[in-house]
């Protein structure tokens, strides 16, 4: 092989080694932006078909052991549902536990202690369980509390109920558990236009609020 053939197979190989780097380069390109493309693309997650909201009212002594034990009854029922969970404080309502929460809801006991609280607090839990409510969704919301007999309280947490039913929630129960005797029929009656998927026991029947509970597993 002479010097001019030489000089034209370095060239080709040179050429070659070249297109090689190119393509490989372009290869790498396309398989990062398929990557990407593959990621923007994926799927969101569905949305869970059950949640869970629970309101513990914690006034007294008597009040923070009745929650105390629909608490561990809760932590020991195969809920499979992600659950949110707040206190009554002052007038407002506090998360103590949520779907990011770390730990079981037996962890949330050194919380459940006396708090006060007043109605504004009440009304503001009913109001977010009014927020979670979702079509697609089916909501089993608990609000662990004595009640109320105050006339203005009843006609706000009417006024609430009544924007609820007009929402026409097809999966939508609501459990009034722990309600004070003295103030079950005012109480109650304020969930009137609504009354079809509300359920209540009083604070004198734990063994009727658990069975409650256990509707979360059937």
């Amino acid at each position: 092989m002479n010097r001019k053939s030489r000089k034209k197979e370095s060239s080709f190989k040179n050429l070659t080694s070249k297109d090689m780097i190119i393509k490989l380069g372009i290869l790498s390109s396309a398989i990062a932006l398929f990557g990407i493309s593959k990621l923007s693309f994926t799927p969101s997650q569905p949305k869970p078909k059950r949640q869970v909201y629970i309101a513990y009212e914690l006034k007294t002594e008597k009040s923070v052991n009745f929650v105390t034990d629909l608490n561990d009854k809760f932590s020991r029922t195969n809920l499979e549902s992600p659950m949110n969970v707040d206190i009554l404080k002052d007038r407002q309502i506090s998360n103590i536990y949520g779907v990011s929460s770390q730990g079981s809801l037996r962890d949330i006991e050194k919380d459940l202690q006396v708090i006060r609280s007043d109605d504004q607090a009440l009304i503001q839990a009913i109001n977010r369980v009014k927020g979670l409510i979702d079509e697609k969704q089916e909501l089993h919301a608990f609000i662990v509390s004595e009640g109320t007999n105050d006339k203005l309280t009843i006609k706000q947490i009417q006024n609430i109920a009544q924007e609820i039913a007009q929402k026409k929630p097809k999966n939508f129960h609501l459990y009034l558990m722990g309600v004070n005797p003295d103030f079950k029929i005012e109480f109650s009656d304020a969930f009137h236009s609504i009354r079809e998927i509300v359920h209540s026991c009083p604070n004198t029947q734990y063994e009727q609020c658990s069975a409650f509970i256990d509707k979360l597993e059937e």
